[in-house]
């Protein structure tokens, strides 16, 4: 899937601080719905009602996935990330 600049991660993550991240990303959903007929309405665009230090921080946080070892299935790999950190640090709390 091809990507436009103004699409891409790294676009969104050196944002100067003062932009508007949640509209930007709505923007980016747009793009990619409209490039890509298949996806339809499935991408959420309503990143503008949340905070903007919550969606700096999210993107800060996936900025931590080292992005090289992903092939294919981005989205699993992602969650298989995510599910391992959190198995984890729930690990480290003894069960409680």
């Amino acid at each position: 899937m091809f990507l436009p600049e103004t699409a891409r991660f790294d676009y969104l993550l050196n944002l100067p601080e003062a932009e508007e991240i949640g509209g930007a990303i709505n923007a980016v959903m747009k793009v990619i719905a409209d490039e890509n007929e298949e996806i339809g309405g499935a991408l959420p665009r309503n990143y503008n009602s949340l905070e903007k230090p919550i969606l700096r921080e999210l993107l800060r946080i996936l900025d931590r996935i080292p992005r090289k070892d992903i092939t294919e299935d981005a989205f699993g790999e992602i969650y298989q990330y995510f599910l391992g950190n959190f198995a984890q640090k729930e690990g480290q709390k003894g069960g409680a």
